[in-house]
């Protein structure tokens, strides 16, 4: 190709060169002319066409190709030509051999133009990668952070919540009295109040019920882990259905009154089993004594690790 390509030039520079220094004869004068007036148009196209090949890359730093150069010359030899003698018998040859020289000459443009774009698209591909790779970091780098800072956190406020916890089992055991009883099960802590607190056959609460439940309300406040079971017991004396409805609205009636002490209202379930769970016999009074309560039932989960 490059063989191919070095003889055609040459050739070419050689007519254009042969036909610039050879004078017409007189019989071919008017033949002559009307080929040049023909050929200015060409000549005006092909100028065009170089330039516009060379505008896309002359804000470049490649070095420009030789043959352009040797394009732009060969122009100007056949347009002097032209204007100086322009009934010139071999101007139509010499214009073809210049029209193969531009034609070669822009293609050679049209592959630097095209490195030029292909190493643009490299430099933004790059860019790109460099930036994305920039982005990976700093995300990497927020993600340890966070990571590092959530685990601060939830260390902290296991530390709490444990702080917490033993807080209000303290604050429960001071509650044991006479009329309630404070326990730890598997279930959690229980604080079981004596019906002595709600009046004979009613789910009413009396002054000294609400003022123990007001305590209990303020440790539960504080306390915001914990869930609340409330149950309702009675003993066996009386019919299933009365003593079923009776725990049922003592145990809501004090899951409503936390409920007025802001204790949230998710945190807060009540159900009534009337004499089903005794906790002692019912043979004797000391023992129904025991069946009849209601439970707070307090959980206590383990913190989050």
């Amino acid at each position: 190709m490059k063989f191919f390509l070095s003889s055609l030039l040459s050739l070419t520079a050689a007519t254009c060169l042969w036909a610039g220094n050879t004078k017409p004869s007189k019989t071919d004068s008017v033949s002559t002319v009307k080929s040049a007036s023909i050929a200015k148009s060409p000549l005006v196209i092909y100028r065009d066409n170089l330039n516009e090949a060379y505008k896309k890359v002359q804000s470049d730093n490649y070095d420009f190709p030789s043959l352009y150069f040797d394009a732009i010359a060969r122009l100007d030899e056949v347009s002097m030509v032209y204007q100086k003698d322009p009934g010139n018998k071999y101007l139509p040859l010499m214009i073809k051999s210049c029209s193969l020289y531009v034609e070669t000459a822009v293609k050679q443009l049209h592959v630097l133009e095209y490195r030029i774009k292909t190493r643009s698209l490299q430099a933004t591909k790059d860019s790109v990668l460099n930036k994305l790779a920039d982005t990976y970091k700093m995300i990497n780098s927020i993600e340890r952070g966070y990571s590092t800072n959530l685990k601060q956190n939830l260390k902290l406020e296991k530390q709490k919540a444990l702080k917490r916890q033993e807080e209000a089992r303290t604050k429960f055991q001071m509650l044991q009295s006479d009329f309630i009883n404070v326990k730890k099960d598997a279930r959690g802590i229980i604080l079981s109040m004596s019906d002595i607190l709600f009046d004979v056959g009613k789910a009413s609460l009396t002054q000294e019920l609400k003022t123990n439940l007001a305590k209990i309300a303020g440790i539960l406040f504080v306390y915001k882990e914990a869930s609340i079971i409330v149950e309702g017991h009675t003993d066996s004396t009386g019919s299933e259905e009365f003593n079923q409805k009776l725990s049922e609205r003592r145990a809501i009636r004090v899951m409503d009154f936390l409920i007025e002490q802001d204790i949230d209202k998710n945190r807060l379930k009540a159900a009534g089993y009337g004499f089903s769970k005794p906790v002692a016999e019912n043979a004797t009074e000391e023992g129904r004594q025991k069946n009849r309560r209601v439970d707070l039932i307090v959980s206590e989960p383990n913190p989050s690790p």
